[in-house]
């Protein structure tokens, strides 16, 4: 029989020792790699790079996203080994990049980086060389209005040959949707003596009710009502200005975006109500409202005229929140026919308050004004001042990080995330009728030369796409993937809902 001695260390102590302190040795070198490793991939995923000759450098990041996915990025006419959707580390320097995919038109952009820069081109929108549009309805006239809810699923157009009578186009399949007629009640609709019109005032937030005016002729005298239409069923639609007995002075809109919930302005008067459909007072008025702008339930922006301190009057801009109030500006009264621009906007938890005037020489931005220490009669501190001689329109983008301040073919662009501003001319005239919109957070529309036009918001990728008659927006289908227009008749008379893919279809 064999004996093995057996392993006795643990039975001295100098042995034990040294044993435990190799082991944690062992541990604490394991702990140092893993943290060397981890601090390598932290660094690298913030850019940083170390050069042949051992230099520590940060690259700037850039991100680019497209759609679809899947394109090539060239950066100075070199090809880059990442694709859309990628992550690009550069060195500092000035950069020309396009991003190209088989079937698609090129997307080009110029750009510089510096050192620890992140930038992100998310918004890419890849245009098809080839656009084949297909006829959905034929209508034998022009229609009245086309409207789309705002999830962008349904599309409500009004026929112009019979008083009462809409389609409903559900988007969920754009290619062919399904459409359904509806025609409103006599009871619902007045009846007129000549040719009546419609126009949207807005949708709910439902995405179900539509606030309509209509104007009709009685007795030789033009009269409005205000019809709160439901795209469901036209028998759940109302007549408000019947049920609710309003004066030919008084206009509608809905309140928190609200079906059953009302704002009622009287311009004989100028006061301000707010109101349930079944006539129940929901706030206490408000007096000597001129123009207003409305964000959410309890956030207004208004123009009223007050008393300057010499006793003459003024007009100032008054923004009210809750309880909370505070006067923004403050003009002097027009000697002329002034139209007021205000809106209001909420970007990554950042109010941005809008106010100016169509004679002014541009429109004043407030950021977060009830945050504002002021003195007693000091009026806040405007953010920035976007220059734009007479403005006619101010919008915030989808997502609220762009403000657009037009005036005919110039705009003034604001991006409120880069506090970068922007100020450009449109190239191509607008057709009379048409106007710029915004399609989504990034992209500007409009009719030029009897084709929808589209382009990013600093002017960049402007793209010719299909023929569309200069009245109407074209409308984008929720999935992003087609577009919907409205042409005139194949035979040159009426129109046509025609729609688009934006995608090159694999046969």
């Amino acid at each position: 029989m064999i004996y093995y001695p057996m392993n006795m260390e643990f039975l001295d102590p100098v042995a034990e020792r040294r044993s435990r302190v190799m082991l944690f040795i062992g541990y604490g070198l394991i702990a140092i790699a893993i943290t060397i490793a981890s601090l390598i991939l932290w660094y690298w995923s913030y850019g940083f790079t170390l050069s042949r000759d051992g230099e520590v450098k940060q690259n700037g990041l850039v991100f680019v996203s497209s759609t679809p996915q899947g394109a090539t990025i060239t950066l100075n006419g070199e090809t880059s080994t990442e694709r859309t959707n990628g992550r690009l580390s550069l060195e500092s320097g000035s950069y020309d990049m396009k991003v190209s995919l088989e079937g698609y038109r090129d997307w080009t952009h110029s750009f510089s980086v510096e050192g620890s820069d992140v930038q992100r081109f998310d918004y890419l929108k890849l245009i098809p060389k080839q656009l084949k549009s297909s006829v959905i309805a034929p209508f034998t006239a022009e229609p009245s209005f086309v409207s789309q809810s705002p999830n962008k699923r349904w599309l409500v157009v009004k026929d112009a040959t019979i008083a009462g009578l809409f389609q409903v186009y559900d988007l969920r399949n754009p290619k062919k949707p399904n459409v359904i007629q509806l025609t409103l009640p006599e009871t619902i609709v007045s009846a007129s003596e000549t040719t009546t019109s419609w126009k949207v005032v807005e949708w709910s937030d439902d995405n179900r009710h539509l606030l309509l005016s209509h104007t009709f002729v009685t007795e030789a005298i033009e009269r409005k009502e205000y019809i709160l239409f439901d795209r469901t069923s036209a028998e759940l639609g109302r007549n408000l200005t019947t049920q609710l007995q309003f004066s030919p002075e008084e206009t509608l809109q809905l309140y928190d975006k609200q079906f059953d919930q009302l704002y009622v302005h009287n311009a004989t008067n100028n006061t301000l109500r707010t109101l349930s459909v079944s006539g129940t007072e929901i706030t206490p008025p408000i007096e000597k409202v001129i123009s207003f702008k409305t964000y959410g339930r309890d956030t207004l922006l208004y123009i009223t005229e007050t008393a300057a301190v010499d006793g003459s009057l003024q007009r100032s801009a008054i923004l009210k929140t809750g309880d909370q109030q505070i006067t923004l500006r403050q003009f002097a009264l027009p000697t002329g026919n002034t139209n007021y621009l205000l809106d209001i906007a909420r970007y990554d938890n950042e109010w941005y308050v809008v106010v100016g005037e169509t004679t002014g020489k541009g429109v004043y931005v407030y950021k977060n004004p009830f945050e504002q220490k002021l003195l007693v009669d000091v009026l806040p501190k405007p953010w920035r001042y976007l220059r734009r001689d007479s403005p006619t329109r101010v919008s915030f983008s989808s997502n609220a990080r762009f403000l657009l301040v037009q005036s005919n073919q110039k705009v003034t662009m604001c991006d409120v995330e880069e506090v970068a501003i922007r100020s450009y001319a449109i190239d191509h005239p607008l057709d009379i009728g048409s106007e710029l919109r915004w399609v989504d957070g990034f992209h500007l529309a409009y009719i030029s030369g009897g084709k929808v036009q589209i382009m990013e918001f600093d002017k960049h990728n402007h793209q010719a796409l299909t023929d569309s008659n200069p009245r109407f927006t074209p409308y984008i289908a929720p999935d992003n993937r087609f577009m919907l227009t409205i042409t005139a008749g194949s035979n040159g008379t009426g129109a046509s809902l025609i729609t688009t893919p934006l995608i090159v279809e694999k046969v």
